[in-house]
Parts: structure tokens; sequence; C-alpha cells
């Protein structure tokens, strides 16, 4: 993998080819930002602006945006195709913690935190034999995804 890195920085954000590596991350509790639809012009000036590790597989994007590059903390050219072993890399690439505390801990759909919500203010908001099945719920504080 080719990588130019010019400061620390844990947050990510993974390219329109990376949704599920941005998935995989958030489970484990890292801040991956994903955009469906997002011009390399606007993805390099997020990441710039945000302090973001660029996650893509694109290897045309450092000769098209080589302008723009040069202000990334951070550019990581990914090279394998499956998600597995996309997130095996970007852990090990960048000494990635795994801590089980922090495990699902942001939305799968949108980044945000999740925070536990109480049993009886999701009643109405989940099927019954999920509500019955289970005692702790979490909400995302931007989508209200209940989880």
């Amino acid at each position: 993998m080719d990588m130019i890195m010019l400061n620390q920085s844990r947050k990510f954000f993974a390219d329109c080819c990376c949704c599920k590596l941005a998935k995989h991350l958030r489970t484990l509790g890292y801040d991956t930002k994903w955009v469906a639809c997002i011009s390399d012009k606007e993805l390099v000036k997020q990441c710039k602006e945000e302090g973001r590790i660029l996650l893509t597989m694109d290897s045309t994007l450092p000769k098209e945006q080589n302008y723009q590059i040069k202000g990334l903390s951070y550019y990581v050219f990914r090279k394998c195709n499956r998600p597995v072993d996309q997130l095996q890399e970007v852990i090990k690439t960048f000494d990635l913690k795994i801590e089980e505390e922090k495990f699902f801990t942001r939305c799968l759909l949108c980044n945000d935190e999740i925070v536990k919500i109480s049993k009886e203010k999701i009643r109405d908001r989940v099927v019954p034999g999920v509500y019955e099945k289970h005692e702790e719920f979490f909400v995302c504080k931007s989508c209200d995804k209940i989880y």
C-alpha cells in the first residue's frame, strides 16, 4: 500500500467503493465518513477540512487530484477488494486498537454516536418480538435509528 502521512488522525473517510469497509470500521467504533455520490475534488476537500484519513480503491485519484493531495493529512491507496481484507490492512497499517467497549458505539448508517435509550421509550418503534427478546436498546443521536 502506498501512503502519504503528514500527521496522526483516527478519523476516516471511505470513498464510494469502500462502503462495507466504512461499516466495519464504524462497528469497531471508528469515526468513518462515507458518502455515496461525491466528486474526487469534494472528497479530498472534506478529508483535508475534517482531518480524515482517506481510504480509497481508486488508483487514479492521486493523478487527477495531485494538486490537492499535498494538503491531505493521510492518503491510502486501497489494493484489496474484500472488505474484511481491507479492514485487516487498515488495522495493521494504522495500528488501530480493537477495544470491545467501543464496539457498536457508532451508527452504521450515518456514523454519529449511538446512546442508550430506555426500553419503554422505544416500545412502539420496534416489532414486539424484538422488544421482548432484548433488554437494552440504543438510538442514533442524528438519524434516530434504533439498535
